[in-house]
């Protein structure tokens, strides 16, 4: 039993460390494009105006941080006097407390949370090393280590998945009501962090059916009505501006499921499964998984959830990765019940334990890895921030400068006039204009470099939707907009062949005068990936190809 917790302590202690090293990369700028999403949401809960406005994500991450920095902010005002307009001030300038309390809460501590709870149903599931097992292999995942860096709704989503599986097999091992509750609970607590966990209901709700029951004790429908209103319940309660402005939480999902579409067949396993988890593993937990629902009829249900989610995510989903991450931990339980299996078969044969040591490196290696090179990536400066410094050190205050992408580039400050035909710009009938303006006001007391910029966005080609009033003035990609407007630098990021550049544009009046490449070798310039744009790297050559995370960047002069 010692032995049993000294591995346990080593796991997710390991599980957490992968998690927190680089935990602050980029910070004070914000390089992952959804974070200010859920972050700016929670800050602007502060005016007192609790209704989101928006719903393409469910907004109960938002105010879990909103109550995080309330206390934030309570022990401000106590200790240091802070008002809230100062608050708001600190955000603005230097936001990295703030990401950092997201991102340790809700990334790394719920990311090496689900290492334990994992430990707990492989435990349940087949005996002590089957839970220390698959705890071992989601600690060290490559894609679940990424996104554990990341104030985002994937993970927590996860962890509560997680938990309501947990609850859903103690109910069928031990048939108590209360655990079938608690478990449709925890479900809607993930489907109120994140929509697409609601439906992992069907398998919990199968499970509840398949149970084997004593003699004589039957079905209740009393106790499945009952957990489903709890799942609704705690859903509503959890993200009741849903019920409240549902006529615009109705557009606001449809327009989301518009986007939505079905994925080739393979692309998930593919893409998502291969380079999150790896070939072996991935195909490991699969054979593992058949194994359990043919060996072990009362966990069909548990067994079947990675084929049943896929299906979902292949029929409804984007070709991002992390649509596909809630399968993983499912794999790394039926993997670990594969590989005790194994390990029992060996002991019949004289083979020893080290069975185990021998497999569990031979399919986590690669994903092992992948995160350690991740990690020593986040521990390098960006190229934006590098881009930036550049600029700083070498571009005179107020000097016009063009930049082609928004998210892709260095975070340069405007001028005090700039921020003010902003305010001006606001719509009034915007139920949050008044915060929009006050935000807009407060960016020029929150200065934190020394130098700002007449700063222009490019305009998209082919763009029919208006910019975010962030990104903008935005100026047409031809030469006489260009010298109308001044523009004396133009910061370029080489995104494909395809993308308008500076020569194009300009020809010979565009003079390259600084590259900032991600990459070891000096001939590398547009990444490998054409889905892993939000944040970090993805596909294992991609991430050994870099020396520093970041875009390729290009600095032009105009002369």
């Amino acid at each position: 039993m010692k032995s049993s917790k000294a591995w346990l302590l080593l796991i997710v202690g390991s599980a957490l460390f992968l998690r927190l090293a680089g935990i602050n990369f980029g910070l004070p700028a914000v390089f992952h494009q959804d974070e200010p999403i859920v972050v700016n949401h929670a800050v602007a809960f502060g005016t007192g105006d609790l209704n989101p406005h928006f719903f393409k994500i469910p907004p109960l991450l938002s105010h879990l941080l909103f109550l995080s920095y309330g206390l934030l902010y309570s022990a401000a005002a106590l200790f240091f006097g802070v008002s809230k307009d100062s608050f708001l001030v600190w955000y603005l300038k230097d936001p990295t407390v703030f990401y950092l309390i997201g991102r340790i809460l809700f990334g790394a501590l719920l990311g090496a949370g689900s290492v334990y709870l994992l430990y707990r149903m492989g435990r349940r599931l087949y005996g002590e090393v089957t839970g220390l097992l698959a705890a071992a292999f989601l600690a060290v995942c490559f894609v679940h280590v990424r996104d554990s860096h990341y104030v985002y709704v994937d993970i927590p989503m996860i962890f509560f998945i997680l938990l309501s599986i947990h609850c859903a097999i103690r109910y069928s091992i031990k048939g108590a009501v209360k655990s079938l509750w608690f478990s449709t609970a925890a479900l809607g607590v993930a489907t109120a962090l994140k929509y697409i966990a609601a439906p992992f209901l069907l398998p919990v709700f199968i499970g509840y059916v398949s149970r084997v029951r004593r003699p004589g004790e039957k079905l209740s429908s009393l106790e499945a009505l009952s957990a489903g209103l709890i799942f609704l319940g705690v859903y509503a309660i959890l993200n009741p501006f849903s019920l409240i402005d549902f006529n615009f939480f109705v557009r606001e999902v449809s327009h989301q499921a518009s986007v939505e579409a079905r994925m080739p067949l393979w692309h998930h396993l593919r893409y998502s499964l291969f380079e999150g988890f790896g070939p072996l593993a991935t195909l490991g937990g699969t054979a593992g998984a058949l194994w359990l629902a043919r060996e072990k009829r009362m966990w069909a249900w548990l067994a079947l959830c990675p084929f049943f989610y896929y299906g979902v995510i292949t029929l409804f989903s984007q070709p991002y990765e992390r649509y596909a991450m809630p399968i993983i931990p499912f794999l790394c339980l039926t993997l670990a019940y594969l590989v005790n299996r194994l390990g029992d078969r060996s002991r019949e044969r004289a083979a020893g334990p080290w069975v185990y040591l021998v497999i569990f490196t031979l399919l986590s290696g690669p994903t092992f890895l992948k995160s350690v090179e991740l990690d020593r990536l986040l521990l390098k400066e960006d190229t934006r921030t590098l881009a930036k410094q550049w600029v700083l050190q070498n571009i005179e205050d107020r000097t016009p400068v063009l930049v082609d992408h928004p998210f892709f580039s260095p975070r340069l400050e405007q001028t005090d006039e700039q921020l003010a035909a902003k305010a001006r710009q606001v719509p009034p009938a915007d139920p949050q204009a008044a915060l929009k303006i006050k935000k807009i006001q407060n960016l020029a007391k929150a200065r934190l470099d020394s130098r700002a910029y007449t700063l222009y966005y490019l305009e998209e080609r082919n763009s029919v939707e208006k910019p975010f009033l962030t990104w903008t003035p935005t100026l047409a990609p031809k030469a006489d907009v260009l010298s109308k407007a001044g523009i004396r630098y133009w910061v370029h990021y080489r995104e494909g062949p395809e993308k308008v550049s500076p020569s194009q544009v300009l020809g010979s009046q565009a003079v390259r005068v600084r590259v900032f490449s991600p990459y070891q070798k000096p001939q590398k310039i547009y990444s490998e990936d054409g889905w892993a744009n939000v944040a970090l790297p993805f596909l294992s050559s991609e991430l050994r190809s870099r020396e520093r995370p970041g875009p390729y960047l290009e600095i032009y002069e105009i002369t």
